[in-house]
């Protein structure tokens, strides 16, 4: 038996957790890219590059309490 989903239950998932789970998942692909157990195609690392805008898209989106979590979140210019 699979544990139930409960993301519905928790607020805000989409805009909070669910960030935090896609970055995790990201961080494993290549994770395993590195270690080789996962020869990434053309059309993968196009899928890859999709996920990774997204997400940070959805990162500069996380609401920020604090100075330092805005500083923390927002994308450097140089």
């Amino acid at each position: 038996m699979e544990p139930r989903d409960r993301s519905s239950t928790v607020r805000d998932w989409a805009t909070g957790g669910q960030v935090f789970l896609d970055y995790l998942a990201l961080m494993e692909k290549f994770q395993d890219i590195t270690k080789e157990k996962f020869v990434p195609t053309k059309y993968d690392w196009e899928d890859i590059h999709a996920e990774v805008s997204s997400l940070c898209t959805r990162i500069n989106s996380l609401p920020s309490d604090t100075p330092h979590e805005h500083v923390s979140i927002q994308p450097s210019k140089q």
